[in-house]
């Protein structure tokens, strides 16, 4: 696997980084260039992370956020997760955390966010845009979102909209965290860049991917139970050798 460098992304061969233009956010003018810088265990910028790492603690409940502790351990042993820090004259101002999961060529986004002072001047869209792209230099084809069900809450009713405007598609498996959010319903979306009213994809494919990334999070617990009962579930409320993604059809 190719490991990459946190130098700037426009120096590494991606689109084009640097904006003539004047982008009107709520409370600042952000004046081009700016910059995405790719972060990962080869080059661990814990100035960056950190930087990023405080802006989530904004958009995220505690429920949500792991530990910073928990970030820079992640980095250092983890080649397969990845930072794209969007800087603006040298100060973050967002960024995403996604991780690759190599057997089953699927990528995950984990983590999302704009300073609540650049938001709404389209920086989100512009950032999936550039993670797309970065996950692609790794030939993954199939990018997903795991989103806890919110069970009527505003914010989590909130946030699947974000995820419907930033083009996720909603599958409909809905399944109990294993772990340590074992107690906590999720969903997976999948990248829909075309906006198409249903998306499939292989079941094997989707089974392949829990079981990778579950094992990952059940590599310390004895209790594999999460693992199998992905499986069930899947045999359960699938019975083609495909799922089904359509739009608006998120769990309220």
């Amino acid at each position: 696997m190719e490991h990459y460098s946190s130098e700037p992304l426009n120096k590494l061969g991606s689109a084009d980084e640097k904006i003539s233009c004047t982008i009107h956010a709520k409370n600042h003018e952000l004046a081009a260039p700016y910059n995405f810088v790719r972060v990962n265990s080869t080059n661990v910028r814990t100035d960056l992370v950190e930087g990023f790492y405080n802006i989530c603690k904004h958009a995220f409940n505690e429920h949500e956020l792991e530990s910073y502790d928990d970030w820079i351990y992640v980095l250092q042993n983890n080649y397969m997760t990845f930072f794209i820090i969007i800087l603006h004259q040298n100060e973050v101002i967002g960024g995403v955390v996604y991780e690759v999961y190599s057997r089953s060529s699927c990528a995950m986004l984990t983590y999302v966010a704009i300073d609540e002072k650049y938001r709404g001047c389209g920086l989100s869209k512009r950032l999936l845009e550039e993670t797309i792209g970065d996950i692609k230099m790794l030939n993954i084809d199939i990018v997903l979102v795991e989103v806890a069900v919110p069970n009527g809450n505003p914010d989590g009713l909130a946030r699947q909209k974000i995820w419907s405007r930033l083009r996720f598609t909603p599958t409909d498996i809905v399944y109990t965290h294993p772990g340590y959010l074992r107690w906590k319903p999720y969903q997976v979306g999948v990248y829909n860049p075309e906006g198409k009213d249903y998306i499939e994809i292989n079941k094997k494919t989707l089974e392949s991917f829990l079981t990778e990334y579950f094992g990952q999070i059940l590599e310390d617990d004895d209790d594999k139970s999460g693992i199998e009962m992905i499986r069930i579930v899947l045999n359960l409320t699938i019975d083609s050798d495909v799922v089904i993604a359509k739009n608006d059809k998120w769990t309220p």
